[in-house]
């Protein structure tokens, strides 16, 4: 878990048991614009926020399981601790 302030632009969570993508788009009173991957609406979500932090995957041509945004061994390791 951690606060919506703390994830990178393109990375996805859970919210309140819906599913979204965090944009670039951010308001100057803090909150963060999201994209919800269930029926594509916005929610613009304060900085404070906590979120669960997952992972999304797609099958490559081969029928491999590639994770659309990888992430680097650093942020695995914090992740699961």
């Amino acid at each position: 878990m951690k606060y919506i302030e703390e994830i990178s632009f393109g990375d996805c969570f859970i919210y309140n048991n819906i599913k979204y993508i965090l944009t670039t788009d951010f308001k100057n009173n803090g909150k963060r614009m999201s994209i919800s991957l269930v029926d594509g609406s916005i929610k613009w979500i304060e900085s404070n926020e906590i979120v669960d932090i997952i992972d999304i995957f797609t099958f490559d041509k081969d029928s491999n399981i590639i994770a659309i945004k990888e992430r680097k061994k650093e942020d695995n390791v914090i992740n699961q601790n």
